[in-house]
């Protein structure tokens, strides 16, 4: 135990010294040697801040503390309360000290899980065919982990795993091992797919496997560059290494994927500035997740439905199964694609009834409105089905379609259609209707086309 003292140098220039109660431990170092790391117990301050009084008073409190701890240690009142055990360890106790403590709660609760499903197994079968020197498996399970409870980077999940968690399997491990087994699960992404998919599909009951929910997601990168314009720089550095001209401003990009895969397409997030990926998930209706797929950020949601259906069901077994998708995904020529999967697969999918034919009788006002029968969160709301037979099915198998009618939704469009056409009132009423105040008209994206049928609605 010792009194530390720190030299502190702020922007300005001005340093400071600290002072802390401190005391110096052994722990393991680079190649197994052992180095000192000093572990503080109490700030005391600014050294020029330092109240002598207070530290004094300190001091003279500890020292009474220990000399009433002590006359209990020897007394009979220590033995009345503590039992005879604690009053012959008491002596040795002030030699115990806490010296550090690590995490270890998540990894038992994650453990059987990740042997339930196989993932255990098989990325031990990937890291003997990689004919590597470290435990892939393990390297991938610290990563999980880490994910789970405090993301990090790579290097910071090295120091994780070895400073503040039981994981004694990382003692060996640098950065460079987490990049090499991340090439392997690159390598291996699909087989591990199915492999979780086949898992999961065993372990979950049949009836959460009837409905297979498909939807998709990106996510963007603050990359300045697609990965086709990467590949035009890179390949601009090295005619300009070969020829001696002059390279592109652009550094030289660290990585370039082939094909493509961060790509600039619609953007969920609205960064349409940015490149990004597009992630297609197919998940049982308990929430279990069967596949996860990547694809480049310009694919269209179409099409990934198509890859995402054709890559689904191994495990589905004799059990009837229908995918549910939203519009985006749900598009005539993908559910065309899906009739043609075998085994045969029901679909639930959704369209906007003003874009849809089959709903020109519903939306001419023919068939009867009912409520929804109890279904919490949808009071107000009305449907109406309509059975498609024969000529009517579009792809040649009987359909239901089922229109909602949601009135919070319809109030607010007219509410907004009302709003915009007093607006263009008001602007026709202007000597120079492109100008009102001296800057020019901006109407919103409903247009003058909306007024006719506000004008509709009213009538």
């Amino acid at each position: 135990m010792y009194i530390r003292r720190d030299r502190k140098t702020g922007k300005n220039g001005n340093g400071k010294t600290y002072v802390s109660v401190a005391h110096n431990i052994k722990v393991p170092g680079p190649k197994g040697k052992k180095i000192t790391k000093p572990i503080v117990f109490a700030n005391l301050g600014a050294e020029e801040n330092l109240d002598i009084p207070t530290v004094c008073g300190i001091r003279d409190a500890l020292d009474r503390y220990i000399q009433q701890l002590q006359a209990k240690k020897s007394g009979e009142e220590l033995t009345t309360l503590i039992g005879k055990e604690a009053a012959t360890l008491a002596p040795k106790m002030a030699q115990l000290k806490i010296i550090c403590s690590k995490d270890y709660g998540v990894r038992i609760l994650l453990e059987p899980l990740w042997k339930q499903l196989g993932l255990k197994a098989m990325l031990q079968v990937f890291g003997m065919k990689a004919n590597i020197r470290f435990d892939f498996e393990r390297v991938v399970f610290g990563m999980v982990l880490n994910r789970l409870v405090d993301p990090r980077s790579k290097r910071a999940c090295n120091t994780w795993l070895k400073e503040e968690l039981v994981f004694p399997e990382s003692e060996d491990w640098t950065v460079d091992t987490f990049y090499r087994a991340l090439d392997i699960l690159e390598d291996n992404a699909e087989s591990l797919m199915d492999g979780v998919e086949e898992a999961v599909s065993r372990n979950e009951p049949k009836e959460n496997l009837r409905l297979i929910l498909v939807d998709t997601t990106s996510t963007y990168f603050e990359s300045d560059y697609c990965d086709v314009e990467r590949a035009e720089i890179a390949a601009e550095h090295q005619e300009a290494q070969e020829n001696g001209t002059r390279p592109p401003r652009a550094p030289v990009p660290q990585v370039v994927n082939k094909p493509p895969l961060r790509m600039r397409g619609h953007s969920k997030d609205k960064r349409r500035d940015k490149p990004q990926i597009m992630i297609g998930v197919a998940a049982s209706t308990s929430g279990r997740l069967l596949r996860s797929e990547l694809y480049p950020g310009n694919e269209a949601e179409t099409d990934v439905t198509v890859d995402l259906g054709a890559k689904l069901g191994p495990g589905w077994g004799d059990s009837e199964v229908a995918m549910v998708m939203d519009s985006g995904m749900g598009r005539l020529g993908n559910l065309a694609y899906i009739d043609t999967l075998e085994p045969p697969v029901h679909r639930i999918s959704a369209l906007p009834l003003r874009k849809s034919k089959l709903a020109d009788g519903i939306l001419k006002g023919e068939g009867k409105w009912l409520r929804f029968p109890g279904v919490k969160g949808r009071e107000g709301w009305r449907y109406q089905s309509r059975d498609l037979l024969g000529k009517e099915a579009p792809f040649g198998r009987p359909e239901r379609l089922i229109a909602t009618r949601n009135p919070l939704a319809s109030d607010r469009t007219i509410r907004r259609y009302e709003k915009q056409l007093q607006r263009i009132r008001r602007v026709l009423t202007l000597p120079d209707p492109t100008l009102e105040n001296g800057h020019s008209v901006k109407l919103d994206s409903i247009g003058a086309n909306n007024v006719q049928n506000t004008q509709k609605i009213h009538a």
